[in-house]
């Protein structure tokens, strides 16, 4: 999943702020090449957009260097 941070990271702020471990957080549905089921992720980013918490549904959040492995 890649994610562009000028449109689709949300900024927690207010009584939002309170909602979660990050200053930033997406809610996505995303289906994969190879398995069409969806999977649900909400991923939490820090300020300088680090993974600070996740939580998936059907998948499981991987590392970029676990992904190109895997793509071999």
């Amino acid at each position: 999943m890649r994610l562009r941070t000028t449109s689709e990271l949300q900024r927690r702020e207010g009584p939002d702020a309170q909602l979660g471990p990050g200053q930033f957080f997406v809610r996505k549905t995303v289906v994969g090449k190879k398995c069409y089921q969806r999977i649900e992720a909400t991923v939490d980013f820090d300020g300088k957009y680090d993974v600070v918490d996740s939580k998936m549904v059907n998948g499981k959040l991987i590392t970029y260097e676990e992904y190109k492995k895997d793509e071999h």
